[in-house]
């Protein structure tokens, strides 16, 4: 058996605790939800579109960045948008031979449409030049497919913790965006 002797004059440090700020719920102003595409895709916040490989994951996007670019009112919806910009992030289509021709055979604004398949990993520093990108183009939406090609390989998808502090910077993105 081992015996643990408590040493003369040590005492455990407490541990630094972080003071959690709160709120009454009275207090928090009631907002409403914006919409961009009714009751699928909120504006400023985050919607993941997620299926199997070879499901028309990537050709909805392209569709739906069409309509928005020219103002189409979206599936099920009966008002049209005004036209707006939309950001395509792709790193598995291509640009020339599947993206553009998709968007333009549906009938997509080129000139609201950017796009980059310039590789770059969603730390904090790729987070803060998406942000920059969405504001320099003015863009109402941002697709990025798939999303698990800009989380580096230090995050598993599969591990919530993993996952948690990306997913806030983007929410914060989207808020400051409104994209």
């Amino acid at each position: 058996m081992v015996s643990l002797k408590r040493k003369e004059g040590f005492t455990r440090p407490d541990p630094v605790r972080k003071e959690i700020k709160f709120s009454l719920l009275q207090d928090v102003e009631r907002e409403d939800v914006k919409w961009l595409w009714y009751p699928y895709i909120p504006a400023g916040k985050i919607t993941l579109i997620e299926g199997d490989p070879g499901q028309g994951k990537s050709w909805i996007t392209c569709s739906l960045a069409a309509d928005i670019s020219v103002g189409r009112a979206l599936p099920g919806q009966k008002h049209p948008l005004p036209p707006q910009n939309v950001l395509l992030l792709s790193s598995e289509d291509g640009l020339g031979d599947t993206v553009r021709p998709r968007i333009e055979d549906m009938g997509g604004d080129l000139s609201r449409g950017f796009v980059s398949d310039d590789f770059f990993t969603l730390d904090s520093e790729g987070v803060a030049s998406m942000e920059d990108l969405m504001r320099k183009v003015s863009a109402t939406i941002v697709f990025m497919d798939p999303i698990v090609a800009y989380m580096g390989g230090k995050i598993d998808m599969h591990r919530a913790n993993e996952v948690r502090e990306l997913m806030a910077a983007l929410d914060k993105s989207a808020r400051n965006t409104g994209s």
